[in-house]
């Protein structure tokens, strides 16, 4: 056998001349024949297969925790669904307590907000009870509360006269008499009438048709208020007021505003009046209204009798953190100073149900009952808007014919 000295390894030759060499221990695939190096080839592959089983393994990984992260939310709002339904049922319950005495005395306040007391003795105290169950209260992970509002006689947008059209544009949006006028009433009329008879300044169904893009015309009764901006020539200014139409008192009623504010706003006194004028014309009664100061005005005012029909909202929520006690009821008595629904927490889930009561005798029954009701429902079966969690607790709150402030 014949031995070289290489300064970088042993080079053997075999008996057969089959070379082999290693380097510091290592292979060198150089110096091997094809046979060999295909055995040694495997290593490679084998690395292959290992960085692809990884590399799946690394996927399903993967997938599996998306997979679970998405269960756990669903999870979480199943069960915050089961929570807030829980406490809005305890909410209703409340209210059926407070409604089921065998004598009621009605207390409302000016947005139709209403409180049935057990006795017309000290009635501060009960009607701080019935304010402590409207603002809330915590029970477990979230809390509870609930409100009753007594209904009024509000607009019908499909039984409105034409004379009683001209009066609404009158007051909501301060247009004198003339064909810009007409022409909104014209129009109105021809989209909810059967016929496709065309009126004076109105617009029919061949009209619509080639507009870009074209509608369809009702001819039939309005499904909703929001179809009233469908029409041609209303806007959406008209519609919600804003700067064009500002809301303003004079002579004892409201103008301006827009026409939403006339179908969906509680009444306070000065409505109250705009609606008497648009339904009846009648101005006489204005004659001897003054309107008080706010500051001077009880803030409760007793009932003679019981409200025909009532509304009773109960709520569950999970507020994002449950509120300290005492700062809680602190923003709560700020909210009702400026003269707004009662303050909630920003919150992370909520349930309402809304039931509509009647009085039969003595008694209320239930009229209808609707569960997982949102806000704009309620501003659409009620006409109130809720004005859930606007009071920011610390914000300057400028006074608004809305808030009910003059």
């Amino acid at each position: 056998m014949v031995m070289l000295d290489l300064a970088d390894g042993d080079f053997m030759l075999s008996d057969n001349n089959r070379p082999h060499a290693e380097v510091n221990g290592v292979c060198n695939p150089y110096l091997l024949d094809k046979k060999t190096r295909a055995g040694k080839g495997d290593c490679g592959s084998a690395l292959i297969m290992v960085l692809v089983a990884i590399l799946t393994i690394g996927m399903l990984v993967l997938v599996l925790t998306r997979s679970m992260n998405n269960s756990i939310d669903t999870m979480t709002v199943v069960k915050n669904e089961a929570v807030t339904y829980q406490l809005a049922r305890t909410a209703l319950e409340m209210a059926k307590i407070e409604l089921s005495r065998k004598k009621l005395y009605c207390y409302s306040k000016y947005d139709n907000r209403v409180y049935f007391l057990p006795s017309n003795f000290e009635t501060d105290s009960l009607l701080e009870e019935a304010e402590f169950l409207r603002d809330g209260r915590v029970l477990g992970m979230g809390m509870y509360a609930y409100r009753i509002i007594s209904s009024w006689q509000r607009l019908d947008y499909n039984r409105l006269t034409p004379e009683q059209w001209h009066r609404l544009f009158e007051v909501a949006l301060r247009m004198d008499e003339g064909p810009d006028r007409s022409a909104l009433v014209d129009r109105i009329l021809d989209w909810i009438d059967k016929d496709d008879l065309t009126r004076e300044n109105g617009a029919e169904a061949d009209f619509y048709e080639e507009l870009s893009p074209p509608r369809a015309i009702r001819n039939g009764p309005l499904e909703s208020l929001d179809e009233l901006g469908y029409i041609d020539q209303i806007t959406p200014e008209m519609m919600d007021g804003s700067d064009l139409y500002p809301l303003e008192e004079e002579d004892g009623m409201y103008y301006g505003g827009g026409l939403r504010w006339y179908f969906t706003h509680s009444p306070d006194e000065l409505t109250r009046n705009s609606l008497r004028y648009i339904m009846t014309g009648d101005t006489e009664f204005l004659e001897d209204f003054e309107a008080e100061d706010e500051d001077e005005e009880e803030e409760y005012v007793a009932q003679k009798k019981l409200p025909a029909r009532i509304f009773v909202i109960a709520e569950g929520y999970i507020p994002a953190v449950l509120p300290d006690i005492e700062e809680f009821e602190k923003n709560c008595a700020a909210a009702r100073e400026k003269e707004l629904y009662n303050y909630r927490p920003d919150v992370i889930a909520r349930h309402i149900i809304l039931c509509t009561l009647r009085l039969r005798g003595n008694k209320y029954q239930l009229e209808s009952y609707r569960d997982d009701v949102d806000e704009d429902e309620l501003l659409d079966i009620i006409g109130v808007e809720s004005r859930l969690s606007r009071y920011v607790p610390g914000e300057k709150i400028e006074t608004s014919a809305e808030s009910g402030d003059d």
